[in-house]
Parts: structure tokens; sequence; C-alpha cells
């Protein structure tokens, strides 16, 4: 799917927190929202690791291929990759005094 400008600034203005394009291999697409601490909080709550796929891409998301949405391969591989990036946790250094 193809995002004008005029969308992902209204995209943008909607979703303050910030949003991130997230594009398949095979030219699928979709923008979802950072997550809020409501949204980790729902996310992280599942025990299902193939429900919390399907929660976490239809808790953020903005706009795309529906496809994204409805088939399992592409939810399992946007989902691992807004883990891996939306969710990555800040470095911490540790100084034993």
């Amino acid at each position: 799917m193809k995002f004008t400008k005029e969308k992902i600034e209204a995209y943008k203005a909607k979703h303050p927190e910030g949003i991130c394009l997230f594009e398949v291999e095979d030219g699928k697409s979709c923008i979802l929202h950072e997550p809020s601490r409501q949204d980790y909080s729902y996310i992280i709550a599942c025990t299902d690791v193939a429900k919390a796929n399907e929660l976490m891409v239809n808790q953020l998301w903005v706009d795309g291929d529906e496809v994204i949405k409805t088939d399992f391969k592409y939810t399992v591989a946007v989902a691992a990759q807004a883990a891996e990036t939306m969710f990555k946790m800040k470095e911490v250094k540790v100084k034993k005094l």
C-alpha cells in the first residue's frame, strides 16, 4: 500500500507519540502507532502468543493492507518486527558503587 505525504502527516497529527511504517517483502505494508503504556499492558496480559501477535497489530493499527491483519503469516511477521523495534527497552548501564 502506498501512503501519501498528506496521509502520513494526518496520521502523525493523530498519533503524536509516533508512527512506524512496516513493509513486507512482497509489497504489503502498514503503519502502526507507537504503543502507549495502556497498549503495552493490554498486549502483554495475553498469555497466548499467537493471540498476542494479533492483539499487537490490531491495537496499534493505523492503516495498511488488510491482509496483514487477516493472514497469520503477515500478522506474525509484522508483530515480531514491531516487538523488536517498538517495544525495545532503553539501554541501561549499571555501576556497582
